[in-house]
């Protein structure tokens, strides 16, 4: 029963943070494009926003192993709601937001969530057995998904009608109370407490997962799926919508209806009983995200375009949830908060050059453009998945 409700605490914690991760940078991406009509600004302010998550995971990840994932992930959960505070009372003055502000805020934001995330994403080694913990990775998978889903829902329902402050007010708030509740989840297994003394270098925990085939396969394809996702479903899909006239209520309901694809996807990754290799799956998974964004590019209507998006979203939740399993079955508990930066370095990390791609891609051939080249570049990488023989395990 301890387990069960410690896993239901993080789970919430990690949902209501999520909601606040999702608007925030959906807002983000929707204020600059309102401050200026140049592609490139917009996808410069999204990249140098998630530079510093990018460039900090790892020392994160060294953080949550020596202090421990909970007291590292709520305390950096904390100051993000601080500074999204600070922000609430900068948008109540004139001439508010600016692109400055937003580039500050972001950096800010993007600093701690690089702390955040490997911490929050190491504690299945603290609330649950080893033998459960890529089960219970499906399910913090799942719950990702529906973030994913809700999260720029509101945040479209509060940038048509809600004001600068009043979204970052909220935003901060769901921030703050997601680190109250992360607070309360206490340690089931004392014998993956921090220790010092015992923690490795993260450059050889780095090289003991790069050096062995399964692994660096499974990073190298959560990489360029992340890479393709990360752009096109936040600073492409911006960039799309503003460029056919359909508002950020659309906005919001576009990137929710990716999201309650990846719910699908990752909820049949769940429930899957089957006996496919890792490589058929991931082969199958992503050429359907690749051919789906393409479809995006080429259709003639709001609706059709939702219905790639969907599709997109079924594909990259059923990959993505696979790889993430497998890929802790490779992990030693001791050194989860590494293991998990390195694995949101491949994620996550490649979402500033992701923004300047799309910003580069949309200037010269246009917003639908992003979704060609990333959809063919997925059809390519999925052929290569399909035939890796460091893939071939069953899931």
């Amino acid at each position: 029963m301890k387990r069960q409700g410690n896993k239901v605490r993080w789970l919430s914690s990690y949902a209501i943070g999520l909601l606040a991760d999702q608007a925030y940078y959906l807002s983000l991406s929707w204020y600059a494009a309102n401050l200026t009509s140049d592609p490139v600004i917009v996808g410069a302010v999204m990249g140098i926003g998630s530079l510093p998550r990018a460039l900090l995971l790892l020392p994160g990840g060294i953080l949550a192993d020596r202090f421990g994932a909970k007291q590292v992930a709520s305390l950096a959960s904390a100051l993000k709601a601080l500074i999204l505070f600070g922000a609430f009372f900068g948008a109540a003055q004139p001439n508010s937001p600016t692109l400055a502000g937003l580039t500050i805020t972001a950096v800010l934001v993007g600093a701690l969530d690089a702390i955040f995330l490997p911490a929050v994403q190491s504690m299945p080694w603290v609330i649950t057995t080893p033998s459960q913990v890529p089960m219970v990775q499906k399910q913090f998978s799942v719950v990702q998904r529906c973030g994913v889903v809700l999260g720029p829902t509101l945040a479209g329902l509060m940038l048509a009608d809600w004001t600068t402050a009043a979204v970052y007010g909220a935003i901060g708030a769901c921030f703050a109370l997601s680190a109250v509740i992360l607070r309360t989840v206490a340690a089931c297994d004392t014998s993956h407490e921090p220790d010092p003394a015992s923690i490795k270098g993260t450059l050889d925990a780095l090289f003991h997962l790069i050096k062995r085939p399964a692994p660096r396969a499974m990073l190298t394809l959560v990489a360029i799926a992340e890479l393709v996702c990360s752009g096109a479903f936040s600073t492409g899909i911006t960039l799309l919508t503003d460029s056919r006239g359909w508002g950020a209520a659309a906005l919001g309901v576009l990137v929710a209806i990716y999201g309650a694809g990846s719910i699908g996807g990752a909820s049949a990754a769940l429930l899957y009983k089957g006996q496919r290799t890792l490589r058929a799956i991931s082969g199958i998974c992503m050429a359907l995200m690749g051919t789906a964004l393409v479809f995006v590019a080429l259709a003639p209507s709001l609706e059709l375009t939702a219905a790639g998006i969907c599709l997109s979203g079924l594909g990259a939740g059923a990959v993505s949830t696979f790889l993430t399993a497998s890929y802790l079955g490779e992990i030693e508990p001791g050194e989860g908060g590494r293991s998990m930066a390195i694995l949101s370095l491949a994620s996550f990390g490649t979402a500033s050059i992701s923004s300047f791609i799309c910003g580069a891609i949309a200037q010269s051939w246009g917003a639908s453009s992003i979704f060609i080249v990333f959809g063919l570049s997925l059809i390519a990488i999925a052929t290569w998945a399909a035939r890796c023989k460091a893939l071939c395990i069953q899931v």
